[in-house]
């Protein structure tokens, strides 16, 4: 940790690959010093600059770094994303959090542990289902999602009186990916063999649905989300998947492309909010996959990587503009970020995914480790929950989140909501 002279605190960042970190020194400047240790007895100097920045001290030739010959014992300070099952399941855990400014690293602040209770629903699916998927709700409490039965997926609803199959094509897979807060569903229906392109619906609240036009040279189209007034988002593919753009259909069926920004000439739309703001992925000859952000004007925004050519990914937008998504330094891996409207951006721990965010700023996702998938929700001001897992699994995907705080997702193979109180 670094103190500050009024007493506050910041939680220091750990090396990828490394599971401690303690600081020994620092000096006028305000660098600290320290060693960095893993479980298998590994150990590196390291130090952490003013603005929070990580390096690796250098060794002289031959020279390595002992077990416990500098620090013994290291002190576990920070254990990223695994402490809470390493401490037998408390539920909760410190994560590193820290505010990005458009051109230099704020400060590392540790978000407070949330201390919340959560209650698991198994949502279940069709008859004779062997696996479901909830992959969004509204804000009246509809979740929509998929069912797999006799070996297709099928589109389905949970709401009050349970599971609901909807209307699709009989001979394709269909899932839905989105709900709005007036009934309508977007997804996406897919053949059976690969001579039949995918084609993006739109779901009406009765239950009917529209299959979608796809632009002219192009194989297949899929939807993913949804905006309130009815206007379907989605991706348009060649048959080879050779060539992607991000479109958008208006309630009418009128079809457009969104706006790729200069460089670019690949794009894919992964969700949009409720008032028109829509996210995805971009790229380019030249150009390593790059987050951005649809606005409602039809503009794009490139958004801010965390290492130049470094790859990045926005995943979720809420009506305020706030994105969520990863983004990798080129020798740390990758990390869950928030891109905020006012340019700001806020950097997650390691390996984390963060898949929605409400427009409260509540954002839920997980974390990837060897053994296990752990569903995190992540408040506006930092603060982390462990969801916790449904029984029988150590693999859970919070998909979305309404803006109640209702999450609903899957935990292996079933669909399932999350309430916290």
């Amino acid at each position: 940790m670094r103190f500050n002279p009024v007493g506050t605190h910041a939680v220091l960042s750990v090396p990828f690959g490394y599971e401690y970190a303690n600081g020994v020194a620092i000096n006028d400047s305000g660098t600290a010093y320290g060693i960095a240790a893993s479980n298998d007895g590994r150990q590196i100097p390291v130090r952490w600059r003013s603005d929070g920045v990580l390096a690796g001290l250098k060794l002289p030739e031959g020279a390595s770094v002992e077990p416990g010959r500098l620090v013994d014992p290291i002190i576990p300070l920070y254990r990223g994303h695994r402490m809470a099952h390493e401490l037998g399941g408390l539920g909760m855990s410190r994560r590193l959090s820290f505010a990005l400014s458009a051109a230099l690293l704020a400060s590392v602040i540790a978000a407070p542990q949330a201390h919340a209770a959560t209650t698991i629903t198994e949502l279940g699916g069709l008859p004779g289902s062997t696996g479901s998927v909830a992959a969004a709700i509204n804000d009246s409490g509809v979740a929509v999602g998929t069912s797999n039965r006799a070996g297709l997926n099928r589109p389905v609803k949970f709401d009050g009186a349970g599971v609901t199959e909807l209307a699709g094509p009989a001979d394709r897979h269909t899932q839905l990916e989105a709900i709005n807060n007036n009934g309508l569903a977007a997804g996406t229906a897919t053949g059976t063999s690969p001579d039949v392109g995918g084609r993006a619906l739109r779901y009406n609240a009765d239950g009917s649905y529209a299959e979608l036009s796809v632009p002219f040279g192009f194989w297949s189209a899929a939807a993913v989300a949804i905006d309130d007034s009815g206007t379907v988002y989605g991706t348009a593919a060649g048959r080879n998947n050779d060539r992607e753009i991000p479109v958008r259909w208006r309630p009418n069926g009128v079809l457009a492309a969104l706006k790729l920004p200069e460089g670019a000439t690949w794009g894919r739309v992964t969700g949009a909010s409720s008032n028109g703001y829509a996210t995805g992925v971009v790229s380019g000859p030249g150009m390593n996959r790059l987050a951005v952000r649809w606005n409602p004007g039809g503009t794009v925004t490139p958004l801010q990587r965390l290492e130049d050519g470094a790859e990045s990914a926005a995943l979720a937008v809420n009506r305020n503009g706030d994105v969520v998504g990863t983004a990798e330094f080129w020798n740390e891996g990758s990390f869950g970020v928030r891109w905020n409207l006012d340019g700001s951006m806020t950097k997650f721990g390691p390996n984390l995914t963060p898949w929605s965010i409400n427009d409260h700023g509540v954002a839920v996702g997980w974390s990837t480790t060897p053994n296990q998938n752990v569903p995190y929700r992540w408040s506006n001001e930092g603060e982390e929950l462990d969801l916790g897992f449904p029984g029988g699994t150590q693999f859970a995907y919070p998909r979305d989140i309404n803006n109640a705080g209702v999450i609903v997702g899957h935990g292996g193979a079933m669909a399932c909501k999350w309430t916290v109180s």
